[in-house]
C-alpha cells in the first residue's frame, strides 16, 4: 500500500488526500523509507486504540460513581435504540451513532477530566 501510495497513480482518490499514509510518502523525512511509514502508522492506529480503551474504561467507572450521570445516559440510549438485543447490528449506524449527544459529551468529558496520555504544557 505504501508503494502504491508513493506512485501516486493519476486519477486515484489518493492523489490529493490529505491522509497521514499520503502526507507520509510525500514528506522528505521519509522519502525511501518504507518501514519508517510503517512504523509510524502502527504507532498511531496503537495510540488511538488505546485512547479509545482507556477514554472507555474510565468513563464506565465515572459512570458507576456518579448514577444520575448513567440513568441520563441509559435514557438516552433506550430512546434512540431501545432495550439492547440480539439485533443491535441491524439497528445502529453512522448517522444513529451521532445522535448520541449525552454520549458524546461524556465521552469527551472523561478525556478532560482524566487523559489517557499525560500532557504538558511546556
Amino acid at each position: 500500500m505504501v508503494k502504491q501510495r508513493k506512485e501516486g497513480e493519476s486519477g486515484t482518490f489518493f492523489e490529493d488526500s490529505p491522509d497521514m499514509l499520503t502526507i507520509l510518502t510525500k514528506h522528505e523525512f521519509f522519502a525511501g523509507q518504507e518501514e519508517k511509514i510503517i512504523d509510524e502508522i502502527v504507532g498511531l492506529f496503537a495510540a488511538g486504540s488505546k485512547t479509545v480503551q482507556t477514554t472507555t474504561a474510565n468513563l464506565i467507572c465515572y459512570l458507576e460513581k456518579h448514577p444520575q450521570v448513567k440513568s441520563k445516559l441509559q435514557n438516552e440510549i433506550d430512546s434512540k435504540i431501545g432495550p439492547i438485543q440480539d439485533d443491535i447490528k441491524g439497528k445502529f449506524n453512522k448517522e444513529l451513532a451521532e445522535e448520541f449527544e449525552y454520549l458524546r459529551d461524556c465521552f469527551f468529558e472523561t478525556l478532560r477530566i482524566e487523559a489517557p496520555v499525560a500532557q504538558s504544557a511546556s
